[in-house]
C-alpha cells in the first residue's frame, strides 16, 4: 500500500490554479457578506428613526419624507396602478413551464421589488438605471437590493430578490443583457452592471401611457434633459452578442424590448 502523499496533520497543498479559485471564492463570500451587512444596517437605521418610505411616492433615502425627495407627480398613480396589477395576479408560468400560484405574501414581495424597479425606470424607454451627464448608468442588482432595504426597512435576501427577478423574466416583464468588457490584451474580461429594462406591455398595464400620466413623465424627462442628463445607455466596447451596426434589442421580442 502506497503511503499518503500528505499527512492529516499537514495543511492541504494547492496547485496554483486551485489556489486562485480558492482565493476568488473567498473574495466573493466576503463581498456578499459585506453587502448583506450594508443592507441590514440601512434597513435597521431607517426603521430605528422611522424614515422608511415604503410604498409612498418618495425616494428611498436615510432621510425619509422630505420635500426635496418627493418623486414627480406621475409616480403616485403609477404606484397605485402597480398595486392593482400585482394584486390581480394569481398565477404565472415559471421558466420551466410550470404553472405557479402567487400567495398573498408573494404578491406583497413582488409589489416591493417592482416599486424599486419603477422608481429607477426611464418610462420613455423602459430602461432601468440612472441618468447622468453624457450617458445613462446601468444599475447593479446589489444597488436595487440596498434601495429596497432603505425603502421598506428590512433586508431582503439576495436569493429571494433573484427569485422574483426570475419570476418577472418568466412573465416577460423584466429583461437584461450582459455586458463583458475586454481588456486591451484581448484576454482580460470583466463584467459591468447589465443593461436592464421593463417591457412596454407591463408599462402600459400600470398606466404609463395614459395621457395625464405621460404628460407628467414628459415634463420630468425634459427637466432632466435641461439639466444636462442623458437617458442613452453608455455603449461599452464588447457587450456579449452585441453588433454595433444593429439595434441593441433587435434580437428580442418587440413586446418585451424597451419602447423606442
Amino acid at each position: 500500500m502506497h503511503a499518503s502523499s500528505s499527512s492529516p496533520d499537514q495543511p492541504k497543498q494547492y496547485s496554483p490554479a486551485e489556489l486562485a479559485i480558492k482565493l476568488l471564492r473567498e473574495k466573493s463570500r466576503e463581498k456578499r457578506r459585506h453587502l448583506r451587512e450594508k443592507r441590514r444596517e440601512a434597513a435597521d437605521w431607517v426603521t430605528q428613526i422611522k424614515k422608511a418610505v415604503g410604498t409612498a411616492d418618495y425616494k428611498a433615502t436615510d432621510k425619509g419624507f422630505i420635500k426635496q425627495h418627493k418623486l414627480p407627480a406621475h409616480f403616485k398613480p403609477l404606484i397605485n396602478g402597480l398595486r392593482q396589477w400585482v394584486y390581480t395576479q394569481f398565477q404565472y408560468i415559471d421558466k420551466k413551464g410550470v404553472v405557479r400560484s402567487l400567495s398573498a405574501r408573494g404578491k406583497r414581495k413582488l409589489f416591493e421589488v417592482l416599486i424599486v424597479l419603477i422608481t429607477s425606470c426611464d418610462f420613455m424607454s423602459g430602461q432601468l438605471g440612472k441618468p447622468m451627464k453624457g450617458h445613462m448608468d446601468t444599475t447593479k442588482h446589489d444597488a436595487f437590493m440596498l434601495e429596497h432595504a432603505r425603502r421598506f426597512g428590512y433586508s431582503m435576501s439576495s436569493s429571494t430578490w433573484y427569485r422574483y427577478i426570475d419570476m418577472l423574466k418568466s412573465m416577460n416583464i423584466f429583461s437584461g443583457r450582459e455586458i463583458k468588457l475586454h481588456g486591451d490584451d484581448g484576454v482580460t474580461v470583466r463584467s459591468e452592471a447589465s443593461y436592464k429594462w421593463l417591457s412596454k406591455g407591463f408599462l402600459r398595464n400600470i398606466g404609463v401611457y395614459k395621457d395625464a400620466i405621460m404628460a407628467s413623465i414628459k415634463l420630468a424627462y425634459q427637466k432632466a434633459l435641461d439639466k444636462g442628463r442623458s437617458f442613452v445607455w453608455r455603449q461599452h466596447n464588447a457587450p456579449v452578442g452585441y453588433c454595433p451596426s444593429q439595434d441593441l434589442f433587435t434580437a428580442y421580442n418587440p413586446s418585451t424590448a424597451p419602447p423606442q
